[in-house]
């Protein structure tokens, strides 16, 4: 592994691109991704909303080798950064990456079709908090108004 900016998430686990161009982790990732583990391990396939880097997924894929995850984010940048954690684990068959803001969902996903649904939304409102000069961590940092309202919608459908 040459490149520094690859690390495994953890001894043993899968490599994540520290240095990508989308928001690239937080422990609260690693932290949701662990309590959903807890919740259930017999999942066939999974959703997560707004995945950023994919970290989430990731993990999840890591140890929920049966699953198929479909990862959705409005960041072009982040989904061809969780495409690239993905196939750097050769674990891009197992993944569908879809382009689209979570209102949206409706549109672009099957009702029902999920055992588990995950997200680490973007929870301050708009223009508070510390705010990104960089307008891919804005977004993931700060949404419109209605954005958490967004997410709980398009899980519950889901």
């Amino acid at each position: 592994m040459s490149d520094s900016k690859l690390r495994p998430l953890f001894k043993g686990g899968p490599l994540f691109n520290y240095n990508s161009a989308a928001f690239s982790l937080c422990t609260d990732s690693i932290l949701l991704a662990d309590f959903a583990l807890s919740l259930r391990r017999n999942i066939k396939q999974f959703a997560e909303l707004g995945c950023g880097s994919g970290a989430m997924s990731l993990l999840l894929s890591h140890s929920l080798p049966n699953a198929k995850a479909v990862l959705l984010d409005i960041s072009e940048k982040a989904i061809e950064a969780a495409g690239e954690n993905f196939t750097l684990n050769s674990m891009d068959t197992r993944a569908e990456f879809i382009l689209s803001d979570v209102s949206e969902v409706r549109n672009r996903l099957r009702s029902e079709s999920f055992e588990l649904v995950i997200s680490n939304p973007p929870y301050f409102a708009p223009k508070s908090g510390r705010v990104s000069l960089d307008s891919e961590r804005s977004l993931s940092r700060q949404g419109r108004p209605e954005i958490l309202e967004d997410f709980f919608s398009a899980a519950a459908f889901a």
